[in-house]
């Protein structure tokens, strides 16, 4: 995927404790490690933004070594769960977690990481096309896995690099962890490119990561929504950061009026402002909002990535093509998944989509072609025989009581809404009253703390649903 000599002497990679790892490096690593893993073999790697980390996952994609991608701070039962039902040969590890796995044999060591074997021979023969496994932004704890094959990530990488214009004197920042498919893109991104990636495990709040930001000369960042409202909160783009020219958003939708805010900043500074939409299942780029049309698209995801192709279809199959009707949102291009993995044995099988992606999500297009997402398919029901599109609640009201947080759950009886500000309760329940003439035996408002998000940002649905409603 990467000619790493191709850059020799460039920076790949330069770590907290500003180790510079260069690609005549990595790609020594990756020949030793080539050396002591057979292609094919299954590793698990346990993902941290740090250089062991990188060496790892590079070396075992440049040797077609299947890898299941990973949190570091996965817990512990939940991995040796998916180690049972997968049964990998080895793991690759920080050292802080070489003490879990005492009985392992200890294969190979750099860096902080280690490679250990945990089974002698391979338990599966595994699809030559596969090269990573990854969970999906909504499977937390499910052995549901997304299947990639090389040709995904490579088609995806080229993608981003050209609507970016991505290249060797380029330089990100993980601002995202390296184990969720819009943190992985970022690095493969910038490997392909010969870009330089700073690797940190510092937080965007944290005083480190914006001296690293503008000691290192980063040209881009990244970041989910909840990224946003951090910098937001912190004034990160009234800092001076003379060499950020690139900023990106994806992993979920900006609230209209931060977009805004944004998007402004960034025309007064400068800076290019791009909003981008996927899935892990697409490696995970789907569209992408050219930053000229950032102010006057806002809330779009945009079009489609260089050579792929979004189309929508009604509850009937056939294709909508004319704009402000809604269906389900289709892509189709290179960079589609090749299924899902829920076992070992699901390793096998070859690529069961084609390239098609049905994604679930609701969308229009405009007269200019700029697609625009309304909601999810499985987040609607059916009140009283009413359709009922909790996303689009959710998003009403974020616009129209601007400094709450707001999750909707439901069924087809009962809509339980969440906030964290109990003083808006009567203002809400007259909201929902006359915009959506709910009855009050129709909806619920709950008053917590703080609307529970997962690991990168999203409101984690889960957690809502298991809460005490009474």
């Amino acid at each position: 995927m990467w000619d790493l000599r191709k850059f020799a002497n460039n920076v790949a990679a330069v770590s907290d404790d500003n180790y510079i790892l260069r690609y005549n490096d990595l790609a020594e690593q990756t020949k030793i490690i080539g050396e002591i893993v057979n292609s094919n073999s299954l590793v698990f790697c346990l993902c941290s933004n740090t250089i062991g980390s990188l060496i790892g996952y590079v070396s075992f994609l440049s040797n077609k070594i299947v890898q299941f991608i990973l949190d570091a701070k996965q817990n512990h039962d939940y991995l040796l769960e998916l180690i049972d039902l997968y049964e990998p040969e080895f793991l690759w590890i920080p050292a802080e977690l070489l003490n879990k796995f005492s009985k392992a044999e200890i294969v190979y060591k750099t860096h902080g990481y280690y490679l250990i074997r945990v089974n002698q021979v391979a338990k599966y023969d595994l699809c030559d096309s596969l090269a990573i496994l990854l969970p999906t932004s909504g499977t937390t704890g499910s052995s549901k896995m997304v299947k990639l094959s090389l040709a995904n990530l490579e088609a995806n990488a080229k993608s981003i690099i050209q609507y970016l214009e991505i290249n060797d004197n380029d330089k990100t920042i993980t601002s995202l962890p390296m184990h969720y498919s819009f943190g992985l893109s970022v690095i493969n991104t910038y490997l392909i490119a010969g870009g330089s990636i700073i690797l940190t495990q510092f937080s965007i709040m944290q005083r480190q990561f914006l001296e690293k930001l503008k000691n290192q000369c980063v040209t881009s960042i990244s970041g989910v929504p909840y990224t946003f409202e951090l910098m937001d909160k912190i004034g990160f783009l009234e800092m001076n950061f003379p060499n950020l020219k690139t900023i990106c958003q994806a992993g979920g939708k900006l609230k209209k009026e931060l977009h805004k805010k944004i998007a402004t900043q960034c025309l007064n500074s400068g800076k290019n402002f791009f909003v981008m939409y996927g899935a892990t299942e697409a490696s995970p780029r789907i569209s992408y909002l050219p930053h000229i049309s950032a102010l006057d698209k806002c809330g779009s995801i945009g079009i489609s990535i260089p050579g792929g192709e979004i189309l929508l279809r009604n509850d009937n199959g056939e294709i909508i093509k004319k704009p402000g009707i809604v269906g389900e949102l289709e892509y189709h291009g290179l960079n589609v998944a090749m299924g899902y993995a829920n076992n070992g044995e699901d390793l096998i099988k070859p690529d069961e989509w084609n390239g098609v992606l049905r994604t679930g999500d609701l969308a229009k297009m405009d007269h200019d072609g700029f697609f625009y997402i309304v909601g999810r398919k499985k987040r609607i029901i059916k009140l009283h025989g009413n359709r009922i599109n909790l996303d689009e609640i959710e998003q009403r009201l974020s616009e129209n009581f601007p400094n709450d947080d707001f999750a909707c759950t439901g069924n087809d009886n009962m809509i339980h809404l969440f906030i964290c500000n109990d003083v808006l309760v009567n203002d809400i329940n007259i909201y929902l009253r006359k915009t959506w003439n709910f009855q009050t035996k129709t909806f619920q408002i709950n008053s917590i703390d703080s609307i529970p998000k997962n690991a990168v940002g999203k409101t984690d649905y889960m957690v809502l649903k298991t809460l005490n409603l009474n």
